[in-house]
């Protein structure tokens, strides 16, 4: 059984970089009041509960290391590294 959808539609929003092409549809068995509700209440939540400070310096910190030994797989990466190390900080210690 096929249900009916309410209303559907897409759009694009131009941005500078980047541009974000979305799909929606909204079903008709949901009540649009307790729809726009429900969006709101979920929307308040994503903007006020947010990660831990540790949760979000693990997840920093994990980021950087990956992009470091990303970085450094290679013969070229490890020449880059320590150039830019003797030139930025005077030395090649990679600390």
């Amino acid at each position: 059984m096929r249900k009916s959808i309410g209303c559907r539609g897409a759009f694009n929003l131009g941005l500078v970089d980047h541009s974000i092409f979305a799909f929606f549809a909204i079903p008709m068995e949901i009540p649009q009041k307790m729809f726009f509700e429900t969006s709101m209440l979920k929307s308040k939540k994503l903007q006020t509960d947010l990660i831990s400070e540790e949760d979000y310096q693990k997840n920093f910190k994990t980021k950087w290391k990956m992009i470091f030994v990303n970085a450094n797989s290679s013969v070229e990466g490890i020449a880059n590294t320590l150039a830019d190390n003797y030139l930025l900080k005077g030395n090649t210690q990679l600390d």
